[in-house]
């Protein structure tokens, strides 16, 4: 079914697949962690064993990913009075580096919204409690940018969310995401915990992702590359739409379409940037309800 963002008007829900210029066929369930550490219980892609990205600069990076929420804090319940997290992207050397995550726990403030977790901490105000529909999350890095505020974007069936992740860089600096950390215990993950960060208290699903992209060093990437709103329904654009980013992922991006169900971190952008784990991830992860088809 169409996503019910900001701007929704349904288009019918008989031939609602016929409304979207794009399909996106299958999606990938995420499994969470049954303890309070050891987050690696749970289930994601990793680069393990190999420096990714594999490039010591990188001043524009985007990470684009469709997602539905199947738990809430309400439901899960704080674990042991503390917060936790699920990731959408880590990169951890020596037990340091940065996360970009939801956190779930006590207190208002740390329920159900998206946190950078780095050398600061920065966490958004707006709620993400739809346990419904499918919603698109994008982050555009670019640090040559003069203005703070303007080095971070962060949208939300594109809407600018409220969370200034730009004040954590200055003009011109590295992005954590887009580098190689060249030490041994070096990790680069999608989606799961790595570092005793945990997704959850029980077993089961916390997520499910569809038509993740990660675009590294590209000038002029836009919020427009990678949606549109149609009848006042946010879609996704066809990422090899050529009229908009020329077709590219940059040397070190990545598109993850979830199509192969023996290969779910398979990488589609030509890159060979396939993930090399894929803890607790199997052919069952695999969904047809996506963003574009409600399943049936």
């Amino acid at each position: 079914m169409p996503v019910k963002g900001e701007f929704f008007q349904n288009p019918g829900s008989s031939g609602a697949s016929s409304f979207y210029d794009y399909q996106i066929p299958f999606g990938c369930k995420i499994p969470r962690s049954p303890t309070t550490s050891s987050g690696t219980n749970g289930g994601g892609f990793g680069w393990s064993g190999q420096v990714y990205p594999n490039t010591s600069s990188c001043t524009r990076w985007t990470f684009s990913t469709w997602i539905k929420k199947l738990l809430v804090t309400d439901e899960i319940g704080p674990i042991d009075g503390g917060t936790f997290y699920q990731m959408f992207v880590s990169n951890i050397a020596n037990n340091q580096g940065a996360n970009l995550c939801f956190s779930y726990g006590s207190g208002a403030d740390n329920q159900d919204v998206i946190q950078y977790r780095g050398s600061s901490n920065v966490v958004g105000t707006e709620k993400f409690t739809d346990r419904n529909n499918w919603w698109h999350l994008c982050m555009i890095f670019d640090t040559t940018q003069g203005t703070q505020s303007d080095r971070v974007k962060v949208y939300r069936n594109g809407v600018l969310l409220d969370i200034n992740i730009g004040s954590v860089y200055s003009q011109n600096a590295n992005i954590e995401f887009g580098v190689g950390q060249a030490y041994g215990s070096h990790y680069y993950g999608l989606f799961y915990g790595a570092h005793n960060h945990s997704e959850g208290n029980s077993l089961g699903c916390q997520l499910v992702v569809a038509e993740t992209i990660i675009r590294h060093s590209i000038t002029g990437d836009t919020i427009a590359n990678y949606g549109y709103l149609k009848n006042g329904v946010w879609v996704a654009r066809d990422p090899t739409d050529s009229s908009y980013i020329n077709s590219t992922f940059g040397s070190e991006g990545l598109w993850f379409k979830y199509a192969d169900s023996s290969n779910l971190g398979l990488d589609s952008s030509g890159n060979s940037n396939s993930a090399t784990t894929t803890p607790n991830i199997n052919a069952d992860h695999q969904v047809i309800d996506t963003p574009t088809n409600d399943g049936s």
